[in-house]
């Protein structure tokens, strides 16, 4: 292999798929997406917990927390939605609190790590409900939506007739695909 495959680089065979102006175009996709006052207190619930767990010597900073709601919308995006949801942000924690977050020495020498405690962080932390106005119902894909508390919102009230969670009453946001 190395006499075969040393002496060039595949690099020099590749083309690019995008250019400058794709990437600009989803960059500015992703920073449209709406993100609810609900996620919003979400992401400081997470962003606070961390601060305060006893297994954590450093918590996620204000940063870590915009860059929560940045990897969210993203995640949102290449969904093909234009709303972010609570199973956005939770696929997200990982990704970006993996490398901020600092374990206490006690912790490590239990053999606790960063990704354990991000994900009783997880557990632990509700997802937007009744607190913040809205109820939490599994949509037909099997992801958890909020819905603000309203009589009639989603029609018959199934499960797959809950497209536009997040929206007050005479909003019109729809999926971006």
């Amino acid at each position: 292999m190395l006499d075969t495959h040393g002496h060039h680089s595949t690099f020099d065979e590749l083309e690019p798929v995008v250019d400058a102006a794709d990437v600009n175009r989803m960059v500015d996709i992703a920073a449209s997406v709406f993100v609810a006052d609900a996620i919003k207190s979400y992401l400081v619930d997470l962003a606070d917990t961390t601060r305060n767990d006893p297994d954590l010597l450093l918590g996620a900073s204000p940063r870590a927390t915009l860059y929560m709601q940045r990897a969210a919308r993203t995640n949102a995006a290449t969904e093909g939605r234009d709303y972010v949801t609570p199973d956005d942000v939770k696929e997200m924690l990982h990704p970006v609190l993996n490398h901020r977050l600092i374990l206490q020495p006690e912790a490590q020498m239990r053999g606790t790590g960063v990704a354990g405690v991000i994900d009783a962080i997880s557990d632990r932390v509700g997802v937007p409900g009744a607190r913040a106005g809205v109820e939490c119902r599994p949509c037909a894909d099997g992801r958890l939506l909020a819905l603000p508390l309203r009589s009639g919102f989603c029609g018959s009230g199934s499960a797959s007739g809950c497209c536009s969670p997040w929206l007050s009453s005479g909003s019109s946001r729809s999926s971006l695909a």
